[in-house]
């Protein structure tokens, strides 16, 4: 991870101008050592002034280029974890001894001494203010101006090192002044231990007007120095106190937290606090950048976590005076899980694994089926499913079954699939006979031992090492944070709950799903041809300049409320309901679709305005010149179609991402109020011919309805002589290839019969069913209609089919 605050072309400018002063710095020293030693050449080459005691020049000059050097290297670099002032301390304590060395060299009152150390022993008095005269009896003379220089820069060190002194005593008034006086706060509540890792990442990926400030309420807190030290600012107050609080984080009465961090292990403190600091923004004025500010609350328990976190997305105010948060949960169980994924997907391995094993039935077995789940929905929506999913995963152990229910249940919840058939499930004791007879043709497994080593012990993992020096192997230690760079024996990693988050994923939810918004429009541009590296917008997310990627977290927050504007909700699916979550242009009426965008047109900018964007005829990004900034109702009706159609792919990408906004299902659609829907278990059957498609294409259902295909989609026709489409990452789990076009359908589903009327909107296009027609929905969640006919002859009934109300 980057450690500077800009974007990286912009810091190697910086350097490069910093480096050429530093040598131009060097080269003046060089010259005020040649006018001691060879006065009369320097006075040749025209540069007499370095030779002359009266000059004044000179020294301004080494005096402005040094300021120069320093101020272009610290600038870029204000916000690392550097000491700035060890650096200014070094620099101009060697140019007052080299340049004193040299200056009384020659002085008469050293020549009865030692020709080296008595020069040196003045020089070094330099530092401390003691001069000593360059002068004795008849030969008596001005002090060469290169000896000035030194006289003017020792007391220039002894005034800096006596600030930092002071700067030291009085650190934690200095630190609560900067706070108060910063424009922007990223605020964190609740220093412990396990929250160094996350303080060390908020600290480095700040923006640069911003100060990462950390409040707690006991002075003696042992990692009050350690936080320092990794930049942040630390202010001892009562965050009970809704004083203490508003006199810290605002300014003039304006709200400056652009986001605020609970996490102490006790979830109802953590609570309290964000609802202290809720009070304090509603009662402030809104702050001069109109995003809403970001709420983490750490929520250990990962499904908790994941209800939180959808319940509270977008906090709606409860008056006009009250302030939207965006509001998002952190759960080491799901960090931990997402930095032992990132680990075994990593690019760089010399062989990829072919089997996921996950032991034991804890919280972090859990998140891990639950990351699993989330990558693989991050690859369906990026046309990259991931090399190691969940048809590579197996849950072992007694309590398997039962990790595989509380899975499909925590999906389900939320509207997405479980994908429960792809889960393997061995019940088996985790013994190493048992395993190695599960992997026997494995030939590179990997396995998770997600069970607490304070319930199960630490043996079991190092036995299974020994035995199995091929097998790679996470181990739960309990005095281990993260997980350790190298095996420890063997293949054996040792890993324990952390916060720290893999640097590949944002710590955000939300940025994570703007990441891939952005993603997919580089995919898009890159399928027509118009991916141009060198445009900065086209660039990859881990190179994308702060600016933009606030931009693309800016445009998911507001689809957010977008969305809540219609009366959705982004929290669980409730009984009675439904959730296909699709808000798009055919779903809602022009006005609503007309006030989405318009909010979203809004933010944009107020976005741009905020960063020094105006309004211009003709687009011109150097001079931050654009032609669309201008109220709604001036928009061409161009761009105003442009910003509806971001608006609904949004939605749509959110929706493809397990972020489903719901809604209650219309009243005479699958039964009476209050009746269930019944689905069956059913089993796809029968062979199609399947070929892939690389160009958007259009098709007709059963009912004669136009339906959209996407470029990549799979055609498939029946042997009737029927077409239909189906997405690459519904394809690959649905389909078994037999040979050359010729596919089997495999898997199962779960089906119902449908209500003549409702409308059912597939990935396709909306769907209306008919007498007699039936819903089918996929492995992913996904619906759509067929005909009874067409239900008959490719789809059995399972006779183990259990009726289900999802």
């Amino acid at each position: 991870m980057s450690t500077s605050s800009i974007y990286p072309d912009s810091l190697r400018r910086w350097s490069v101008v910093s480096w050429t002063l530093l040598g131009l710095y060097v080269l003046s020293l060089l010259v005020f050592v040649a006018s001691v030693v060879n006065e009369s050449f320097i006075r040749r080459i025209g540069l007499g002034g370095y030779a002359d005691p009266r000059a004044w020049w000179p020294i301004m000059v080494q005096l402005a280029l040094g300021t120069a050097a320093f101020l272009t290297y610290y600038w870029p670099r204000r916000r690392d974890v550097r000491n700035f002032s060890v650096l200014v301390t070094g620099v101009l304590a060697a140019t007052v001894v080299s340049i004193g060395l040299v200056a009384y060299w020659g002085c008469p009152s050293t020549a009865e001494e030692s020709r080296f150390w008595t020069p040196f022993t003045f020089a070094l008095n330099l530092l401390v203010g003691n001069i000593q005269e360059c002068s004795v009896g008849p030969d008596a003379r001005p002090a060469p101006l290169a000896l000035q220089l030194p006289r003017l820069l020792g007391p220039l060190l002894l005034v800096i090192a006596a600030f930092g002194i002071v700067a030291s005593i009085f650190r934690a008034q200095s630190d609560r002044i900067l706070v108060r006086l910063s424009r922007s706060l990223v605020v964190l509540v609740g220093l412990t231990r396990d929250a160094m890792p996350l303080v060390r990442r908020l600290s480095t990926e700040r923006e640069a007007d911003t100060t990462l400030a950390v409040l707690v309420s006991d002075p003696g807190n042992p990692l009050i120095k350690s936080v320092r030290n990794l930049g942040a600012r630390v202010a001892v107050c009562d965050v009970t106190n809704l004083g203490a609080l508003r006199s810290l984080l605002t300014t003039r009465g304006r709200f400056k937290v652009r986001s605020c961090y609970a996490v102490a292990p006790d979830v109802a403190e953590n609570l309290r606090w964000a609802a202290q600091l809720r009070e304090v923004a509603d009662s402030s004025r809104s702050a001069r950048v109109k995003m809403a500010p970001r709420m983490i609350v750490r929520i250990d328990d990962p499904w908790q976590a994941e209800y939180w976190r959808r319940t509270n997305a977008y906090r709606t105010p409860g008056s006009e005076s009250s302030v939207r948060w965006i509001s998002d949960a952190l759960s080491v169980y799901e960090v931990t899980a997402e930095l032992i994924l990132d680990r075994i997907v990593d690019p760089n391995l010399e062989s990829s694994f072919d089997r996921l094993v996950i032991v034991g039935s804890s919280a972090l077995a859990l998140a891990v089926c639950a990351e699993l789940a989330q990558r693989e929905r991050e690859g369906d929506a990026l046309l990259a499913a991931p090399h190691l999913g969940l048809a590579d995963s197996i849950l072992y152990g007694p309590q398997a079954e039962t990790l595989r229910e509380q899975h499909r249940l925590r999906q389900e919840r939320f509207g997405n699939s479980s994908d429960i058939g792809l889960l393997s499930v061995v019940g088996s004791q985790p013994t190493s006979e048992n395993l190695r007879a599960t992997l026997r043709r494995d030939q590179h497994p990997v396995l998770i031992l997600a069970d607490d080593p304070a319930v199960t012990g630490t043996h079991q993992a190092t036995y299974l090492a020994a035995l199995n020096p091929t097998w790679t192997i996470f181990e739960w230690s309990p005095t281990t944070s993260g997980v350790a760079d190298q095996p420890i024996m063997e293949l054996l990693y040792p890993f324990g709950l952390t916060l720290e988050a893999p640097s590949s994923l944002p710590v955000d939810n939300w940025e994570r799903a703007a990441r891939v918004v952005h993603e997919q429009y580089r995919l898009i541009t890159r399928g027509h041809r118009q991916l141009d590296p060198s445009k900065p917008s086209h660039r990859a997310w881990e190179q994308l300049d702060p600016f933009l990627k606030e931009s693309n977290i800016r445009q998911v927050t507001t689809a957010l409320a977008a969305a809540e504007s219609l009366g959705r909700s982004w929290g669980p699916v409730v009984s009675g309901g439904r959730s296909d979550g699709l808000v798009t242009s055919a779903e809602v009426s022009a006005a609503e679709l007309n006030t989405m965008a318009e909010m979203e047109h809004t933010s944009w900018m107020k976005h741009l305005q905020d960063n020094g964007w105006r309004y211009g005829a003709k687009r011109d990004d150097h001079r931050r010149i654009h032609p669309s900034l201008r109220p709604w109702s001036e928009l061409t009706p161009a761009d105003q179609e442009k910003t509806r159609d971001g608006v609904a792919n949004a939605l749509k990408i959110l929706n493809l991402l397990g972020y489903r906004s719901t809604v209650l299902r219309p009243s005479g659609v699958g039964g009476d109020a209050g009746s269930a829907v019944v689905w069956v278990d059913v089993i796809r059957r029968g062979e199609v011919t399947a070929v892939r498609r690389d160009v958007p294409w259009n098709w007709t259902n059963e009912s004669d309805e136009a339906m959209q295909a996407e470029a990549g989609d799979w055609q498939v026709t029946n042997d009737a002589g029927r077409s239909w489409s189906v997405a690459p990452g519904i394809f690959v789990r649905s389909y078994e290839h037999v040979a050359g076009d010729r596919w089997r359908r495999t898997g199962r589903a779960t089906a119902r019969p449908a209500v003549a009327g409702e409308v059912i909107n597939s990935l396709e296009g909306q769907q209306t069913a008919s007498e007699g027609d039936w819903v089918i929905r996929g492995s992913r969640g996904e619906e759509w209609i067929t005909t009874g006919e067409h239900f008959t002859a490719n789809y059995q009934i399972s006779e183990s089919s259990s009726l289900s109300n999802p």
